[in-house]
Formats: structure tokens, sequence, C-alpha cells
């Protein structure tokens, strides 16, 4: 089924194991444990009493169109779960304080389990592994533990080089290597898997709640849909958190690595000291993230590139 839909999509393999796959998971269990229970509904009855391979055609498209639909909106289903939308302030903020003291109890628990030579041992080691979840900035923690594993990422760039990742990303892909890139896409589609299939296993755990009330319904098969699916939802939040860090590494790759082409790119020369590229990042930031301004145009001047014959050279033309 999933190679029916990588060829559809022209090989976008990437929507295809992080939303389209897991959304054939969700209806599949919603298909075998709670439809038979809503039979009462045309549109259910009449897939029930269609042949195999049409109910495995209605499951190819519908997956296909759930996760289309879902990959669309994967922005607010992110800002839920990091605690962005739809949190009330008072619990956000609660929240927020609670992953505060827990980022400071975890590098606690570093500096103490440190041996000699500064080694850690195995307890030491997970607690650098909860505190490396978190954005290096304590003003930066989010409510969530998914949030706080995806800001310590979107933090990066800025707090090593003052550049927005966030917004120069479209400009960071153009010019970062395809390698890296690609170590990006399939690193988040990880991610997306374990997000699109929360939502689908809680959608199905929900609706198999829902389906007690209908008159022909299969109270057993109903009960287990809305356990599995619920235990399946609270499992892929925790493996959504372990599997950022690979997202963290592929971004802090691309970061580190494309910062020397994206400058060339924006017809920049990186500067000699650190200090100075943070500087520039920064003037860069302000030119491109605000209305124009004639000061920010004086303040990127002196790190325009000049090829040999003293013009300005806004990078290699063919």
């Amino acid at each position: 089924m999933t190679e029916i839909a990588k060829s559809v999509l022209g090989g976008s393999w990437t929507l295809v194991l992080g939303w389209i796959l897991p959304s054939s998971l969700g209806w599949s269990l919603f298909g075998f444990l709670v439809i038979p229970s809503l039979t009462n509904l045309d549109i259910f009855a009449s897939v029930s009493s269609s042949s195999a391979s049409n109910q495995a055609l209605v499951l190819l498209a519908a997956s296909v169109i759930l996760g289309l639909t879902l990959a669309s909106v994967a922005t607010p289903l992110y800002r839920v779960l990091e605690g962005y939308v739809l949190w009330p302030p008072r619990r956000a903020a609660s929240m927020t304080e609670k992953h505060v003291l827990a980022r400071r109890a975890a590098k606690e628990e570093v500096t103490k389990a440190r041996g000699a030579q500064g080694r850690l041992d195995l307890r030491g080691a997970l607690a650098l592994e909860r505190f490396r979840r978190y954005p290096d900035d304590e003003d930066q923690i989010a409510p969530t533990r998914l949030g706080n594993a995806i800001r310590r990422f979107e933090y990066y760039s800025y707090d090593r080089y003052q550049l927005s990742s966030q917004l120069l990303w479209n400009q960071l892909r153009a010019t970062a290597s395809e390698s890296v890139v690609k170590d990006v896409d399939d690193a988040r589609a990880g991610v997306d898997f374990f997000v699109c299939l929360l939502y689908v296993s809680g959608a199905a755990s929900v609706s198999a709640l829902l389906a007690l009330l209908s008159p022909e319904r299969q109270a057993a098969s109903l009960i287990l849909a809305f356990i599995i699916g619920a235990a399946v939802a609270v499992a892929c939040y925790r493996l959504a958190v372990v599997a950022t860090d690979a997202w963290s590494s592929a971004v802090r790759a691309l970061v580190d690595t494309g910062r020397l082409p994206l400058a060339k790119g924006l017809g920049l020369r990186m500067p000699e000291t650190l200090a100075q590229e943070r500087e520039m990042w920064q003037h860069v930031g302000w030119f491109l993230g605000y209305s124009f301004n004639a000061g920010a145009v004086g303040n990127l001047d002196a790190y325009r590139a000049v090829d040999e014959t003293g013009e300005h050279d806004g990078g290699d033309e063919e």
C-alpha cells in the first residue's frame, strides 16, 4: 500500500512515512474495531459489506486524503503539542515553571554524577540526555517536553551565531548541500510519524468511546479500541520526544555547515572572527525581519562581498 502511495505522490517518501503511513494505521484500527459497531450508518455498512480489494482501496484513499490533510496543518498540530496553542495561560505558565525546575534538576544531577576526569556514570549520562532536550536559555523553556525538545534546536543557531534559522530557513535550505537537507527531512519524518499517529490513534480512541452510544455497539471491540488508541497516543508522544534527537542533530549540522554558503548566497563575506560573524547575522536578521531601514543597509554594507574588479559580488553566476 505504501509503495502505491509513494508512486502516486511522486516519490515524496518523507510525506508517505510521516503522514500517510500513520494515517493508514489509524484507519485500520478504526476499521477493524469501530466500524462493525456503526453499520447502522449507510457509509460504513457499504464498506463493511464490500470485497477485500475494495476495502483496501478505500483504506488507501482514506489514508492518502487524511495524511495530506494532516500534513497541510502540521504547524498547528505541532503547536498544540508544544504547548503554544489551546493551552490556558495559567496552565502553560505552571508547566513552563515545572520544566524550568526539571532542567535545573537534570543539570545538578549531571554535575553530581561527574567522577574522575569528568566522566559520567550511567545515571549521569541519562540525566545529561534529559538536560540536552531543553533549550540552552531558561527564558526559552516551553510548557511541554516536546516543545522544549524542538525549541532547543530552533534556538541553537541564534544562541551560537545570532542567526535566526526560522527567519532564514528557506535560504538555508536553498544554499546548503543536498545531503544535509535530506538528513533534516528524513529526521523530521520520524517525528512527523509519531505526531500523526498520536492524533489518528487518539481520534480512533475517542470515536470508539462515542460508538458505545450506537444501538449496534460491540462493547468488547470498542473498549479494546479505546484502550489501544489511548495507549498508542501516549507512547507516540514519548517516542516523538526521543525522535527529536536526530532532528536536532540534523538541524544543527545544517546551521553549522550552511552558514558559509548562505552568506555567499546573500552576497556577503564571512568576517574573520566569530564575534563579527554574530554581529553580521544580527544585522541580516534586522534587515530581513523588519521593514526596510536605511540604517540596516548601512550596517550590512561592511560585509558585502567584493570581487577582484572591486565590484560587489552577489555570488556565482552562470
